[in-house]
């Protein structure tokens, strides 16, 4: 009686899995849908595992402050390059092109920005764009 009950309860819980990465799909939540996955097919999330960051000259950073001078070498040597060559066909393509007045320019409000996350949190802003194209 108690391993027939047991396997129902197991069953349920799978199936309440299931069913809730199955909706989180459609939704376009994908982190859940790979924890469920991962959940059902035995394997546990490595909580303890980070990635180890390497200096320049490939012995690993012993603290957190040769981290944060190994990126900050990073960016400085990525961003280090000489500026574009001048183009006048792209200076041509900007006198020709029309403006876009239904585009605005100015700087987002703190509450646009806001909705704006929410929106990508629940996977509504690929369905808006899914409708808008």
């Amino acid at each position: 009686m108690f391993k027939a009950k047991a396997k129902q309860d197991h069953e349920a819980y799978l199936t309440g899995i299931i069913e809730e990465a199955e909706s989180d799909l459609l939704s376009n939540r994908m982190y859940s849908v790979c924890k469920a996955s991962n959940h059902l097919a035995g394997r546990k999330a490595n909580t303890s595992a980070v990635a180890t960051i390497h200096k320049a000259d490939n012995s690993p950073c012993n603290s957190e402050d040769e981290v944060l001078e190994r990126w900050r070498e990073h960016f400085e040597a990525a961003l280090k390059h000489p500026p574009g060559i001048h183009s006048t066909t792209l200076d041509d393509e900007v006198e020709t092109t029309p403006s876009d007045t239904g585009t605005t320019v100015d700087e987002p409000y703190l509450e646009e920005v806001i909705a704006a996350i929410k929106k990508l949190r629940n996977g509504l802003a690929q369905i808006e764009f899914q409708r808008n194209y």
